[in-house]
């Protein structure tokens, strides 16, 4: 079965771990230390703390910041909503644009917004005059162009309070679970990295906020730092992959989505809408193709639709209904060969030719 995702582990990799687990620390110690100057030092920030997973590093701001309202957008993963309402934050779904489901200067009156880097497509974050907190956990190594035509590397923070990522093993890079939050702001970064280790301040134990257990452990980072060395290559070979499905798959008139000009997107995913979406989706498994949906709209999930006003629910997220209705995503990874990125296309055109 080729997955719609998976990770690319090397045997320098393997190396690096096995190294840490012959050292003195396994959690939280210099290696972690290394990744974070490491991290920073790549997306062009001043500060970056590693946690255990960027749900984590989402929930760690929400702590941090103690919002009493923030906007997400529609489509993206439950947890981008979910770290905020644990903290008793009121969540406001906005609808996403038609093209891109990426959020758009909505004008709401909220403390945070929350734009999402869909797919690791990254969006144009001087559009917004409300604070933000960027969740790019698709977006390692995006890339975007101002308004004044300066380009960007997605968690630089130049627009935003914070940026977060995930190394969940499907990203970019992955240290099997794992989140870093990027920031430019020094009392930001100093209170987060407090409310990781419990919300210890000192070696007398001082404590004046609770915290939690969000570290990262030496081996991750070990591994962390490895991958980051080929987060370049690995994106290249995104890149490549991209430039093949979006070749086949214009000329058949399937819809993907194509980067606008101020784009350098990571790749995270490669979306298709298509009718008749789950007999296709059927059709592909059946042939030993993986593939997945992203994602189900947040106004759509139970807990979340308790509070928004159903009868209200298809004119107020008609961009986003959309979507999930037609949404699939096809095999997108560093690792695949070119047999298997053709057997994908031919395989594509197939199910689409005869349903």
């Amino acid at each position: 079965m080729i997955g719609y995702g998976r990770q690319l582990i090397e045997e320098d990799d393997i190396r690096a771990v096995e190294e840490v687990l012959r050292s003195d620390y396994l959690t939280c110690g210099p290696k972690v230390q290394e990744f974070e100057e490491k991290f920073a030092e790549y997306v062009n920030a001043k500060y970056a703390v590693a946690v255990s997973n960027g749900t984590a590093a989402l929930h760690l701001l929400a702590l941090s910041t103690k919002p009493s309202t923030v906007a997400v957008p529609d489509i993206t993963f439950m947890a981008t909503a979910n770290a905020f309402s644990h903290t008793g934050c009121k969540v406001t779904i906005t609808d996403v644009e038609d093209y891109q489901p990426l959020m758009y200067n909505t004008g709401k009156h909220v403390d945070y917004l929350i734009p999402v880097h869909f797919a690791g497509y990254p969006i144009k974050m001087d559009q917004f005059h409300v604070p933000a907190f960027e969740d790019a956990c698709h977006a390692l190594g995006a890339q975007w162009k101002d308004n004044i035509d300066r380009w960007h590397m997605v968690g630089d923070c130049t627009y935003s309070k914070a940026t977060v990522f995930s190394f969940h093993p499907v990203k970019p890079i992955t240290t099997g679970e794992g989140g870093m939050i990027t920031t430019n702001d020094k009392e930001l970064y100093e209170s987060v990295k407090q409310l990781r280790s419990h919300g210890i301040e000192d070696s007398n134990y001082k404590l004046n906020h609770i915290g939690l257990n969000y570290r990262m452990s030496e081996m991750q980072a070990a591994l962390g730092i490895s991958q980051l060395k080929k987060v370049t290559r690995f994106n290249e070979k995104r890149t490549y992959i991209a430039e093949q499905y979006d070749k086949a798959f214009f000329k058949a008139g399937i819809i993907g989505m194509m980067p606008y000009s101020w784009q350098k997107p990571s790749y995270h995913l490669y979306p298709i809408r298509v009718k008749n979406r789950d007999t296709i989706r059927k059709v592909l498994y059946d042939k030993g193709i993986g593939t997945q949906i992203h994602y189900k709209p947040i106004h759509q999930l139970e807990y979340y639709t308790k509070q928004t006003n159903k009868l209200m629910n298809m004119i107020s997220y008609r961009h986003a209904n959309k979507w999930y209705s037609e949404e699939l995503s096809i095999p997108m990874y560093q690792g695949l060969t070119n047999d298997e990125i053709k057997f994908i296309i031919d395989s594509v055109l197939d199910a689409i030719r005869t349903i």
